[in-house]
C-alpha cells in the first residue's frame, strides 16, 4: 500500500444550541476546537481530507472528515510508514 501521512489535526468547529434564551444570556460567541485523527488521503490550498481507516490495493478509505484550511490550528504530522 502506498504511503500515507498519519496525523492529528487540531481545528475549529462550529458551536450551536437549540434552546432560547434572551439575548443577555448568551454565551460569549466562540468557536469549539476539535482534534481529529487519521490518514491524508486527500489535500490542496481549500482543504484536507483525513480517512479513520484505510485499506487495500488500490488504497480505498472510511470513516472520511474534510476539514477546511481556515479551520486548521494545527497539523502534527506523524513519521511515514508502511500499513500492513
Amino acid at each position: 500500500m502506498k504511503r500515507k501521512s498519519l496525523v492529528m489535526v487540531r481545528w475549529l468547529d462550529s458551536n450551536m444550541s437549540a434552546s432560547w434564551k434572551h439575548a443577555e444570556d448568551l454565551d460569549k460567541p466562540e468557536g469549539v476546537v476539535c482534534h481529529t485523527a487519521g490518514w491524508i488521503v486527500k489535500e490542496n490550498r481549500h482543504a484536507i481530507t483525513i480517512a479513520g481507516s484505510v485499506a487495500g490495493d488500490p488504497a480505498q478509505s472510511s470513516c472520511r472528515m474534510t476539514i477546511p484550511r481556515e479551520n486548521i490550528r494545527k497539523i502534527l504530522r506523524f513519521p511515514k510508514g508502511e500499513t500492513r
